[in-house]
């Protein structure tokens, strides 16, 4: 449980600082045409998929959506 709150926070702050900074990340690193062309720019398309993985990542801390093994979730044994 803590570790799943430790994760969620660090990329929590991983993905604010992506959102505020994204205007020096596509200046350093690149543009995307398929983003220019529909986004309308690239920093746009940053912005949103930092956004969706901050909010992805809160519902998995929450557990809303499971981290663990599917295979671990199943009933063992004969009283199952």
């Amino acid at each position: 449980m803590l570790g799943r709150i430790l994760w969620g926070l660090a990329v929590c702050a991983i993905g604010a600082a992506c959102c505020y900074y994204s205007y020096g990340l596509v200046e350093a690193f690149w543009r995307n045409d398929w983003m220019e062309r529909n986004l309308g720019w690239t920093r746009n398309g940053i912005v949103i998929f930092w956004f969706c993985m901050v909010v992805i990542w809160i519902l998995m801390m929450f557990g809303v959506f499971s981290v663990t093994d599917p295979a671990s979730q199943l009933p063992q044994g004969f009283n199952a």
